[in-house]
């Protein structure tokens, strides 16, 4: 495997790593934040998981 399939490689596990993210995001906070309209949720996931 070349330089550049590896550098492929890698950058889509990074990319489906931060889709997958966001998608947790979405569907496990941001729907249940909007209903409740309590913003403190959006918070402890940023809390949670950024660095």
């Amino acid at each position: 495997m070349n330089t550049h399939h590896f550098l492929l490689v890698i950058h889509l596990l990074a990319a489906t790593v931060w889709v997958g993210g966001h998608l947790i995001l979405l569907f496990g906070f941001w729907f249940k934040a909007r209903t409740t309209k309590d913003i403190n949720l959006i918070d402890q996931f940023r809390k949670r998981y950024e660095l």
